[in-house]
């Protein structure tokens, strides 16, 4: 396991919280849930000053329109609005909208700075959740009622 900022930040939440340290699996990645929105972060011994995580904001299939709801992520890409700095991407072969983040490990100099982090980082998923719900066709519109 990686030794760095991140990792120990993320030893330190979870002793204040109570809870067993969170261990990653063997390809670096630790699964957590935070404020409802289920997330990864992964720290690789061949890149240990990076860390990614990436969520699922949501499903752009049934969109009323896809091409501005694309555009609109593609703007939030461009100039990192609605994003906290992450990057918006369709999974290849898939309706799935995902939100990844790459910092430096040395930015998670305390446990309370990957709390914010993490906090800040699910809001943006939700927001993108939302966003998406919100421009899906009407059930009954699509019904003709």
């Amino acid at each position: 396991m990686v030794d760095n900022a991140f990792t120990r930040a993320l030893g330190e939440m979870a002793r204040d919280a109570g809870v067993e340290p969170l261990r990653p699996d063997a390809d670096g990645t630790v699964a957590l849930t935070v404020d409802g929105v289920p997330m990864k972060l992964t720290c690789r011994e061949g890149a240990p000053d990076d860390v990614y995580c990436h969520a699922q904001a949501g499903s752009v299939a049934d969109l009323e329109h896809p091409d501005r709801v694309l555009e609109d992520a593609l703007v939030a890409n461009f100039f990192w609005r609605g994003t906290g700095g992450g990057t918006l991407s369709v999974l290849p072969g898939t309706d799935t909208l995902m939100l990844g983040d790459r910092r430096d490990a040395a930015y998670f100099e305390t446990a309370d700075d990957l709390r914010d982090y993490l906090a800040e980082f699910a809001r943006h998923v939700r927001d993108w959740h939302a966003y998406l719900d919100g421009n899906r066709v009407d059930s009954e519109t699509e019904r003709g009622a």
